[in-house]
Formats: structure tokens, sequence, C-alpha cells
């Protein structure tokens, strides 16, 4: 009999609703959420903040959540990763070690590109539709999986679709199109693929 494969579930939220509901979320935030939220530079941090937060107070409890130093949220049962850009914020749950991240399709920059990707992935990318975006999506996947953050040469953050290995321990990635304008990237511990189901959170 073949094995079930595992499921990953990813909530996402549209920040354009966070935004019209946002007096009734922060009503029911504590003061001291509320605070952490108030103190973002700009309104487009605020509303993916309060966005983020919103997904956490729904799913999770700010009760049972902990951040680490390096960003990484850790909860008491199974593992979560949360991802925010431009109209959408994300929140995913698995039962190993996860990261997701989502990101507008967009061009990057040639200065960022030379940054980020070695020699080989920048001849990759040339052969993914939205490469560049589909690249950098799974390095910051990898990155929020193993709980270390964009940090270092970002050009040793591995990059790949599919099953690798990264200091003998075994990894998978891989990423879909969200309509039509994002890409939503996962990596998680382990060698077999997994089920990935999407839900839209509505008010």
């Amino acid at each position: 009999m073949l094995k079930a494969m595992k499921e990953m579930v990813i909530k996402i939220i549209s920040i354009g609703e966070i935004e019209k509901y946002q007096g009734g979320i922060l009503s029911i935030f504590p003061q001291d959420i509320i605070a952490k939220i108030k103190r973002k530079a700009s309104k487009k941090a605020y509303l993916e903040s309060l966005a983020s937060s919103y997904l956490i107070y729904k799913y999770v409890g700010f009760e049972n959540i902990e951040i680490s130093k390096t960003g990484k949220p850790l909860v008491k049962e199974g593992y979560i990763s949360i991802s925010h850009s431009n109209d959408y914020a994300t929140i995913g749950f698995f039962d190993e070690s996860l990261g997701i991240d989502i990101e507008k399709i967009k061009p990057l920059s040639l200065d960022f590109k030379q940054l980020v990707f070695s020699k080989e992935e920048l001849e990759l990318m040339k052969s993914i539709p939205q490469g560049e975006i589909v690249l950098w999506c799974l390095k910051e996947s990898f990155s929020k999986c193993i709980g270390e953050g964009m940090v270092g040469d970002f050009k040793k953050i591995p990059a790949k679709v599919g099953s690798f290995k990264v200091n003998n321990i075994s990894y998978y990635s891989n990423f879909v199109v969200y309509k039509n304008d994002y890409i939503l990237a996962y990596t998680i511990i382990g060698e077999k693929p997994i089920t990935l189901k999407i839900e839209e959170v509505t008010f």
C-alpha cells in the first residue's frame, strides 16, 4: 500500500481586506501587540504586520507563539512559517520544520541579482519562467526552514526544486504561481514530496 503524502496547509489573506477591517481587528488584540504593530515605519509595513498578526491570532494564538533570535516563529505543537508581500500575507503549517515565502512577480535589479545569486543560478534562472523571483523565493524559504534568516553569503543559500541535501540533512523545496502575479515557495525537512493545500481567508 502506498503511504499517503504529508499535507502542508497554507492560509493566505488579502492585505486589502485587512486594511478594510483594521479597526475591528485592532479591537481584539492585546495592547502590547497593537503597540508593536503601530511602531512600523510605513503604512505598508504596518499593514503587513497587522495581517501577519491577525493570522497568528486566528490560527495559533499569541499565547502559543515565540519568536527566536533569528525571527523564526516557534509554536508548542508542529511548525509554522509566515510571509507577506504587497497584497497578501500567509501562514503555513506542517509537522516538520518548514519555510514559506511569497513574492510579487517583478524584475530584480542587476546589482541585487549579482549580490544574491551564484553564477550557476544566474544561468539557471534563464530557463525558468519568472526564474529570478522563483529562485529568490526558494532561497528565502530555505533560510526560514533552517531558522537562520537571510544572513551571511546569500549565494551559498540553496535555491533548488525537489529533493536535495545540505550538511547531510535532506530537504524538499517547490513553488507554485498564485493569482498569476505571485510566487509562493516552500521548503521542508525531508525527502518526500508533499501535498499542498492553499486556503484563502475571508472575514
